[in-house]
């Protein structure tokens, strides 16, 4: 420092030379502390399944106490009951897991086989059966 002057220093410069730590031993560097954890949109919809309404959407007053999850697990049923394939297709879906896509890679005489694809539903009919048997006709 000449002439009164002070000398500029970087922060790396300034820790080197100990003239001014960012902060005391013992002293955290952070003192607002982590940032709270915030709520998301999964979390509220979870919880909210987990109440008990006082009545139904359509107005029915919920005699027996069921859930929200409970209320739209019976919907569900009911419209994959119904015929609505989409409906169908989401209660598998729960039920058994998505079916995984099959895809095959091989080279230097081998096959490797990744997923697990199940074989498509078949229907028979039973004359085909007995024809397949030679039980024909």
């Amino acid at each position: 420092m000449n002439n009164g002057e002070k000398q500029l220093l970087s922060p790396r410069e300034r820790q080197l030379a100990g003239l001014r730590p960012r902060w005391k031993p013992g002293q955290s560097g952070n003192p607002a502390g982590r940032p709270k954890k915030q709520i998301c949109i999964t979390t509220l919809t979870a919880e909210y399944l987990l109440t008990i309404p006082e009545s139904l959407p359509d107005g029915i007053p919920n005699t027996k106490k069921k859930t929200w999850a409970q209320l739209t697990a019976e919907k569900l049923v009911h419209q994959a009951v119904g015929g609505d394939t989409p409906a169908m297709r989401e209660l598998l879906d729960r039920i058994d897991g998505k079916v995984k896509a099959q895809s095959e890679h091989s080279g230097d005489g081998f096959k490797l086989i990744l997923g697990v694809k199940p074989p498509p539903i078949q229907i028979v009919k039973f004359a085909d059966i007995q024809d397949r048997l030679g039980q024909g006709r």
